[in-house]
């Protein structure tokens, strides 16, 4: 029952709410969230006539679709209050009160981790450094993480796996649907070496609006990030400036100053 509740109340909120995450910090079940009266509900400061509304339709046949799917595709489902729940993560603005995972997620909860983010149409150097760094940082015990897009992100998780490192892949999609499509391989050698992870139910289409929700989770399982290559309006750029709010360090690889992947530098 609580990992059904888990998924009625991501599902009556979506991804990136603040409203979910501000229940589970004044209760300590998801079970309990989903039985709270509205007349208590009524007395949480944050909380309008609005969300109590969702909050009282407690239909919970979409949640018991969902279970049912990640159980036939091997989805786990951790939620916040788990122990296999990130620890770097719960302490984000807004962290994601249930994460859909294929792989593993580490139980090492000391491990450091970097996250490596970047330009989808990299130069030939940028992808280079990319996968160097990774492979580097990888030798050395660090997790790295990325969103398994083109690009950086790609040459990231094979540096990982090169250096048969953990690594993580956010997406901006259900764990399920391969985006982009040519990434099956190293989805598949990511889910080994680590884990596949979304906000996102299976099934999640990946719609332009979702990916700037999925950069909060990769610099937030993260101690830092490490930008390679990136426009200044770039997903680089806005994952850089979400990191720095949430107190991770972010580096920059330096690059040529007349190019505009170095915006971000």
């Amino acid at each position: 029952m609580e990992k059904l509740c888990a998924i009625w109340l991501a599902e009556a909120f979506g991804a990136g709410s603040r409203i979910s995450p501000l229940l589970c910090e004044y209760y300590d079940s998801f079970e309990t969230i989903y039985n709270v009266d509205s007349e208590e509900l009524a007395m949480i400061s944050g909380i309008t006539e609005t969300h109590i509304k969702k909050l009282e339709d407690k239909n919970l046949v979409r949640a018991k679709e969902i279970a049912e799917e990640c159980t036939a595709l091997g989805i786990d489902i951790v939620t916040i209050f788990d122990n296999a729940y990130p620890e770097n993560l719960k302490n984000i603005p807004c962290p994601p009160i249930l994460l859909y995972v294929k792989g593993k997620l580490p139980t090492d909860k000391n491990i450091p981790s970097i996250a490596i983010v970047g330009s989808r149409r990299p130069s030939n150097y940028g992808a280079k450094m990319a996968e160097k760094f990774a492979e580097d940082l990888g030798r050395r015990g660090f997790m790295v993480v990325s969103g398994m897009a083109r690009g950086i992100d790609t040459s990231a998780h094979k540096g990982a796996i090169r250096a048969e490192a953990l690594t993580v892949a956010v997406l901006g999609c259900g764990v399920d649907v391969l985006y982009p499509p040519e990434n099956g391989a190293i989805k598949d050698l990511i889910e080994h070496n680590g884990a596949v992870i979304s906000e996102f139910a299976p099934g999640t289409s990946p719609l332009p609006t979702h990916f700037p929700v999925r950069n909060r989770i990769v610099s937030g399982m993260s101690n830092a990030v490490l930008v390679v290559e990136g426009k200044a309006s770039s997903g680089s750029a806005i994952t850089a400036n979400v990191a720095k709010d949430q107190g991770r360090e972010v580096f920059c690889l330096p690059g040529n100053v007349d190019n505009p992947l170095s915006a971000v530098s």
